[in-house]
C-alpha cells in the first residue's frame, strides 16, 4: 500500500510541475508579446514617434501652403504691377536713365565730417 501512496504522490508532483511549467510558458509568452507590443518595430513607442512626425509634417505642409500663396501673389504682382517692379528694382540699386544720383558719406562717430579738418585745424 505504500507504493500506491507513493505513486499517487509522485503523480501529484508531476501534475504540479506540469502546471507550473505551463504557467511559466504562458507568462513568458505574455511577457514576450507585451515587450513586442511596446518596443517592437510596430510597437507603441514607434507608433507614438510616427504620430509626432506626422504632426510636424502636417504643420510644415500648412506653412508651405501659406508660403506658396504668398509666392503666387508675388508672381502676380511681378506680372501686372509696374510700381511693385519699380520698387524691387530700386531696392537693388537701379535707377531710371534721366535720374541723378546723389551720394552722401556719413559722419564717423567722433562728429567730424569725413575728409574734414583734423585736430581742430581750420583750412582756408
Amino acid at each position: 500500500m505504500s507504493t500506491t501512496i507513493r505513486g499517487s504522490a509522485s503523480r501529484e508532483q508531476f501534475r504540479n510541475r506540469k502546471r507550473t511549467a505551463v504557467v511559466l510558458v504562458v507568462m513568458a509568452l505574455f511577457l514576450g508579446l507585451t515587450l513586442s507590443l511596446v518596443f517592437g518595430e510596430k510597437g507603441l513607442l514607434r507608433y507614438m514617434k510616427l504620430r509626432e512626425q506626422r504632426a510636424a509634417i502636417n504643420a510644415e505642409i500648412v506653412a508651405l501652403k501659406a508660403n506658396n500663396v504668398e509666392l503666387g501673389r508675388t508672381v502676380e504682382s511681378l506680372k501686372t504691377d509696374p510700381e511693385y517692379i519699380e520698387k524691387l528694382a530700386r531696392e537693388q540699386g537701379l535707377v531710371k536713365e534721366d535720374e541723378i544720383i546723389y551720394q552722401y558719406e556719413e559722419e564717423p562717430a567722433g562728429g567730424q565730417p569725413v575728409g574734414g579738418p583734423e585736430n581742430g585745424e581750420v583750412r582756408k
